[in-house]
């Protein structure tokens, strides 16, 4: 699970499942007051958009980490539809 820091009254987190969603990927909100959280629903909402248009390979932004990235390449697992600029 990747945990991303939202705010400073909240987290978000994502998880690749097949209970939670069809689509494999659930993201989770979380406040201040929360102790746990269900996925948000829709399935489809902004963050399972972006990540799915933007995302090189499935949900995970590798294109940021320099050895996921060169892991990634070297596996053939970067989505076509992602373009990644030549350094």
């Amino acid at each position: 699970m990747e945990v991303i820091r939202k705010r400073s009254w909240g987290w978000t987190s994502k998880s690749k499942t097949n209970r939670d969603s069809p689509k494999k990927w659930a993201y989770f909100g979380f406040d201040a007051t929360q102790p746990s959280s269900v996925a948000i629903k829709p399935a489809r909402n902004g963050c399972w958009n972006c990540h799915d248009q933007n995302a090189a390979v499935e949900h995970s932004f590798v294109q940021f980490y320099p050895e996921l990235l060169r892991v990634a390449k070297e596996k053939g697992t970067i989505k076509p539809s992602v373009h990644l600029e030549s350094k």
